[in-house]
Order: C-alpha cells, then sequence, then structure tokens
C-alpha cells in the first residue's frame, strides 16, 4: 500500500511537469526546472556558466525562456532553428551577455530572438564581446534579432551603449522595434560601441531616430567605432538617424570600411554615413569596397546630419564610392 501511494505521487510531480519547447545540448527543459554541465534552467532563464560549447533549440514564444550567460563567462554557443519571443509588454530580454562575458555564436538553420520594452533582441551592453558567425557547414545560418522600444536588434537596451560585436558569417537581421534604438549598436541614449563586419550579409535597420548600425537616439547615441572589412551590408536609419554612425541628435563616430558591398540609407533628417541629425559626421575613412550613402531630407551622403550637422573628416583613399545627399 505504501508503495501504491509513491507510485501516485510520483506520477503526480512527473504531470505536473510541462516541456516548454527548448533544449539544450539534446536534454529537453521543462517548467519544474532542468540543468546539465555548464548550464542550469529556472523558469524563465537558462543560465549558462562554463565554456561549452552548447547548442540551444526549439521554441518558445511565451517568454518562458530566456538565455543568460553569466558573467565572466567565455563561452560557445550554437543556435540551432531556435526561436525565442516573449509575450506582449513583456520587459525580458530572451538572449543576453552578463558583465565581462564573452561568446561565440554559430549559426544553424533559422534562428529568431525577439526581446521586450526595453531590451535588445540580443543584448550585449558595454563590457561584453560577442561574434557571430555561420555554424560549419551552414552558410545560409540566420539570425533575425528585435529588440523592444529603447532596444537595439543587437546591441544596448536602454539607457546602454553597445559593447563589441564582430560578424564573421551567417545572414543577420537586426532591427530596433518602436523608437530609439539601432538596428545593431546603442540603445535609447546609447553610443554605437565597437562593431566590426568581416563577412556575411548583414541587414541591420534602426527603430524611429535609431541609427541602422551604430548609435541609439539622444545625444550618447554616438556612432562609436564601425569597421567594416568585407560581406555585404544593408544599413538603414530611422527617422533622423543615420544609415551608419550616430543616432538623431549623435554624432557619427569613427567608420572604416576598407571591403565588402556596403548601402548605407539614412533616416527622414539623418546622413547616409555620418551623423543622426544635428549631428556632425566626425572622422569616416573609406580604403575600398563598393560603398553606396545616401542621406535623408537634408542629411549629406557622407557627413552630418540635417540641421547644423558639421561634415567633420572624411578621407576616401580608394573603392568605389557613390555619396547622395
Amino acid at each position: 500500500m505504501f508503495a501504491a501511494a509513491l507510485a501516485v505521487v510520483f506520477a503526480t510531480s512527473v504531470a505536473s511537469a510541462a516541456l516548454v519547447g527548448v533544449t539544450v545540448n539534446g536534454v529537453e527543459l521543462d517548467d519544474t526546472g532542468s540543468n546539465g554541465p555548464g548550464w542550469t534552467y529556472v523558469s524563465p532563464t537558462l543560465r549558462l556558466t562554463n565554456a561549452g560549447p552548447f547548442t540551444i533549440s526549439g521554441e518558445n514564444t511565451t517568454g518562458a525562456v530566456r538565455v543568460v550567460v553569466a558573467a565572466g563567462v567565455t563561452s560557445e554557443v550554437t543556435v540551432s532553428n531556435l526561436t525565442l519571443m516573449v509575450a506582449t509588454n513583456s520587459t525580458l530580454c530572451v538572449f543576453s551577455l552578463e558583465t565581462n562575458a564573452v561568446v561565440s555564436l554559430f549559426l544553424a538553420g533559422t534562428n529568431t530572438l525577439t526581446s521586450g520594452n526595453g531590451r535588445a533582441g540580443l543584448e550585449v551592453a558595454g563590457g561584453r564581446t560577442l561574434s557571430i558567425t555561420n555554424a560549419p557547414g551552414d552558410d545560409a545560418g540566420t539570425l533575425t534579432a528585435s529588440g523592444g522600444e529603447g532596444g537595439a536588434g543587437i546591441g544596448g537596451n536602454n539607457n546602454n551603449a553597445c559593447g563589441t560585436v564582430t560578424i564573421n558569417g551567417g545572414q543577420i537581421f537586426a532591427s530596433g522595434r518602436g523608437n530609439y534604438g539601432a538596428g545593431i549598436g546603442g540603445g535609447r541614449n546609447g553610443a554605437g560601441g565597437t562593431i566590426t563586419i568581416n563577412g556575411g550579409t548583414v541587414t541591420a535597420t534602426g527603430a524611429r531616430h535609431g541609427a541602422g548600425i551604430g548609435g541609439g537616439y539622444y545625444y550618447q547615441g554616438v556612432g562609436g567605432t564601425v569597421t567594416i572589412n568585407g560581406g555585404v551590408v544593408t544599413a538603414t536609419g530611422g527617422r533622423n538617424g543615420a544609415g551608419i554612425g550616430g543616432g538623431g541628435n549623435g554624432q557619427g563616430g569613427t567608420v572604416i570600411i576598407s571591403g565588402g558591398a556596403v548601402t548605407a540609407q539614412g533616416g527622414t533628417y539623418g546622413a547616409g554615413i555620418g551623423g543622426g541629425q544635428a549631428g556632425a559626421g566626425e572622422n569616416v575613412t573609406i580604403s575600398g569596397g563598393v560603398v553606396t550613402a545616401t542621406g535623408g531630407s537634408g542629411g549629406a551622403g557622407i557627413g552630418g546630419g540635417s540641421y547644423s550637422g558639421a561634415g567633420g573628416n572624411v578621407t576616401i583613399s580608394g573603392g568605389t564610392v557613390t555619396a547622395i545627399g
């Protein structure tokens, strides 16, 4: 009789566990908690605490899974046909790096990260380092990352600058939603950080007032340092933001292009490459690649945005460059 009672209790506890649709290294997560070597899941946080490697797959669109790479950890993570989204009106980030975390992210299949208000889709705030490429043998590996109001698609959250982001391969679609965040770079009132693109296909679209690649909206939204050595890059600023450079009211920062095919379209009042609305172009150097830069209404193709946006320092020593004001 005692054994029968135990069996009933066990069956009840098993029945109460619900899978959340995501696996880590082949282990299914359930809402009662899961763990494995170097990771723990206590709903909604999946915490990675060592080098891995980790492979995360599956789908959860209710905000029951958010990936956090622990502070100071250097980790290798493959996202493989992973979709993580938050519930409506959430303020959660679905994939974030804590202070001094360093992550090598590999893309396999089709992946989507959509975060809530004030958060980046893939959050790499100042003091964090992320590199992205396609998984070996998967040249078509794709990531779509969307920030909530005030957050970048990839980079900083609300009132935070972007850290260090390097893209070596894969197909990347990054966008801020609503207002203020860059596609890749700073969140609202956040600088662009250090962004380097060496390869892959990158499409970055700023939210209203954010740069495509660079700063978020407002006076701290300077472009940071954007270096493009290769790949196919399309960067479109939201209203008042540069295609590549400053967000609305933000200076252009430093933009260095030595290769690749680059198309930069400023928002309504932003430069194609350089300053956002009322922001100077600061420092733009082009030595190679095929570059087309188009400013919005009153913005330079390369240089300052409209409303007192000074041109800054522009040096062109090579490549094929078309600049349209």
